[in-house]
C-alpha cells in the first residue's frame, strides 16, 4: 500500500467509525446530553473535532477557506454568532453546542471529511514534509494567539505530515474513543 492509500483509508475509517459506532446508534436527540459536569456531550466532541480538522487542513495547511466558511455552512449550522476559535478548545462548551444546529451537523462532517478526503487523494507525498507557517493559517481562519496559545505552539515548526496524521486521524481516534465512552454511558453500548 502506498503513503497516499493508507492516508486515505485510515481519514474514511474514522468517519466511518464516528458514523457507525455513534452517529447511527445515538438519538440525535440525545447528541447535545450531558451526563455530568465532567463530560462533553457527543455534538460537542464532534464539532470540535471536525473544527480542529477544518481549521487545520484547510485554512492552514492548503491555505483555502475552511469548509465552514463555504457553502453557506455556518449559517445552516446557526455559528455566525460564534467567536472564530469556538469549537477548538477541549472543553466543552455547553452554550456554543446548544447553538450549533444538530441536523446540519452532519451534513458538515460529511463535508469536512469529503474535502479532506479530496485533498488526500491528489496531495504529493513531498508536501507531507513541508512546514506551514502555523501563524499565518490559524489568523486566515480568525483564530487568535491570546485566545489560543497553546494551539500556535502545538502547530508551529509542524510538517504537514504532522497536521494529517494527528489532525485528520490521531485526533479523530482520540475522540471517537470518547463518543464511544459518552454512547455507552447512554445505554446504547454494544457491538
Amino acid at each position: 500500500m502506498d503513503l497516499r492509500s493508507w492516508l486515505l483509508a485510515d481519514h474514511a475509517d474514522v468517519g466511518t467509525r464516528i458514523r457507525a459506532q455513534v452517529l447511527a446508534r445515538v438519538p440525535r436527540e440525545r447528541w447535545n446530553e450531558h451526563l455530568d459536569d465532567e463530560t462533553s456531550s457527543i455534538a460537542w466532541i464532534l464539532w470540535h473535532t471536525l473544527r480542529h480538522q477544518d481549521v487545520a487542513v484547510n485554512a492552514m495547511v492548503r491555505g483555502v477557506d475552511e469548509v465552514l466558511t463555504t457553502d453557506g455552512w455556518a449559517q445552516r449550522l446557526g455559528v455566525t454568532s460564534l467567536a472564530a476559535g469556538t469549537g477548538l478548545s477541549e472543553a466543552g462548551d455547553r452554550e456554543a453546542a446548544a447553538l450549533v444546529d444538530l441536523d446540519a451537523l452532519g451534513g458538515y462532517a460529511e463535508a469536512v471529511w469529503a474535502a479532506t478526503a479530496a485533498w488526500l487523494a491528489q496531495v504529493e507525498p513531498a508536501e507531507l514534509d513541508r512546514v506551514p507557517d502555523a501563524a499565518a493559517g490559524l489568523q486566515r481562519a480568525g483564530v487568535s494567539e491570546d485566545g489560543y496559545p497553546w494551539l500556535y505552539r502545538m502547530w508551529t515548526a509542524k510538517p504537514v505530515a504532522f497536521h494529517i496524521s494527528w489532525e485528520t486521524i490521531g485526533h479523530g481516534y482520540n475522540h471517537l474513543g470518547e463518543m464511544v465512552n459518552v454512547r455507552n454511558r447512554m445505554g446504547h453500548g454494544g457491538f
